[in-house]
């Protein structure tokens, strides 16, 4: 009589619970529980916020609905500080500050603070930091198109990289130091490896830095203290048809610049000075003394002057490109350099490798330029574009000259920018829908 009480009372459960779950010993996949219903649903436990930061003893994954915030919440524990940790919220159709929302067609963020786009870092309501953005309708409260105004975007990988050049159809060559070759990058972003070492002919130990000059490409091998010249096809896809060692005799070159006569300079990192080579690439001079851990180095044609980056002294330093010397400072307190380029008109870009930005000096006065990870060489191409070589994320960047600038619309709609190097704001015009206008970005190419 007692088996058979036992019996039924597990036949009466076994019924009472199969009306919601099924055990399906047919069912090969790694769930233990198969729940089929096509007019039923499964509820977990219901309670309010403070219900559910008073449970006891959470474990990672456990899941409650909160009533208050109309989501479901699982624990997530924080592994270095036992017994801590924080609920994480999964959807917040009751308007979550964190979460986003739906109502049809459009989306939105209850969300207090600021919101990035490409940033996890966002500086103002609306921070949009890569990207392309045309005609696209915003309703601004207070608008930043990037970090210091500008936006940066990948434009192709490039492993282990340092120095970067462009040749005259728009191409870029980017030395790969620690992989010994030369990438090559068209203009749509699209690269290719250009030139690697073969046994027959390992010309590279170490690139470092690239110029161009008269179709030649050339490379300091920082490790074999040589120069390399190619000579470079004459039209957008083709390769080179020769290549040599141009000079020899530098101790650990990085830098490279050509002046107007063909000149080229070559900076020796390892003994802190500035060699000149003439075009039939004999040593001619070596002055420039005082340079310490010098990296990237350019020939401003306006005043014949070489800027060189001064790496361990942090400061760019300043050398006579025609009548030589030792160096003197230009610009102190410039911490971290190692690389620069000048525009036509004579501004000078400069990366800051650890300090993760490119400053911009313009009538010697200094500011932040952009904001990236771990720059080094950086350069124009021909319509003044700036590229920065990324170290860390092995890539080439692309930085759009746009203006450093926020938008402002009132409570009557009226609609303002103000620039970060302005402390009085313009008055633009009226918004168009209570604040909805719309912006025509220019495009990187």
């Amino acid at each position: 009589m007692k088996n058979l009480i036992l019996f039924f009372s597990f036949f009466q459960s076994y019924i009472t619970f199969a009306q919601s779950v099924t055990i399906d010993p047919s069912n090969t996949a790694t769930n233990i529980i198969d729940a089929k219903s096509t007019n039923q649903g499964i509820t977990v436990p219901k309670m309010t916020t403070i219900q559910k930061g008073a449970i006891a003893n959470k474990v990672e994954g456990m899941l409650v609905y909160d009533t208050d915030l109309k989501s479901f919440s699982y624990w997530i524990p924080n592994i270095t500080v036992p017994n801590s940790g924080t609920w994480q919220n999964l959807s917040s159709a009751g308007g979550g500050a964190n979460t986003w929302n739906t109502a049809g067609s459009d989306i939105s963020n209850a969300n207090g603070g600021n919101v990035g786009i490409g940033t996890s870092i966002p500086n103002a309501k609306l921070e949009i930091n890569s990207g392309v953005l045309n005609k696209s309708g915003l309703r601004l409260t207070q608008l930043k198109y990037s970090s210091n105004g500008l936006p940066i975007s990948k434009f192709a990988d490039a492993p282990n990289p340092r120095g970067i050049v462009f040749d005259n159809f728009g191409n870029a060559y980017v030395s790969n130091f620690t992989d010994n070759k030369i990438t090559k990058i068209f203009p749509n972003g699209f690269s290719i490896v250009f030139y690697e070492n073969t046994v027959a002919n390992p010309l590279l130990s170490g690139p470092h830095d690239l110029s161009i000059y008269n179709n030649k490409l050339y490379i300091s091998n920082f490790q074999s203290g040589t120069i390399v010249e190619m000579l470079l096809s004459q039209n957008i896809y083709g390769g080179y048809s020769s290549i040599s060692i141009y000079a020899s005799g530098f101790n650990n070159p990085t830098g490279l610049t050509f002046d107007g006569s063909g000149n080229l300079f070559v900076v020796n990192w390892g003994n802190g000075n500035l060699s000149k080579i003439s075009s039939t690439g004999i040593i001619t001079q070596n002055f420039g003394t005082g340079l310490s851990g010098a990296f990237g180095c350019v020939y401003n044609n306006g005043n014949n002057k070489i800027y060189i980056a001064n790496n361990y002294v942090n400061e760019i330093a300043e050398i006579d490109g025609l009548l030589g010397g030792a160096k003197t400072t230009f610009k102190p307190a410039i911490n971290y350099c190692t690389g620069l380029t000048i525009n036509d008109v004579g501004d000078m870009f400069v990366t800051q490798f650890n300090l993760n930005k490119v400053i911009k000096i313009k009538d010697n006065i200094i500011s932040d330029y952009v904001n990236t990870d771990q720059p080094w060489g950086i350069c124009l191409n021909a319509n003044e574009k700036i590229f920065v070589v990324n170290n860390s994320l092995e890539q080439v960047s692309v930085v759009q000259d746009a203006p450093n600038e926020q938008l402002f619309v009132d409570s009557n709609g009226d609609i303002f920018k103000r620039s970060s190097n302005e402390a009085e704001t313009h008055y633009l015009g009226e918004s168009f829908g209570g604040g909805k206008i719309f912006l025509s970005c220019p495009e990187i190419s």
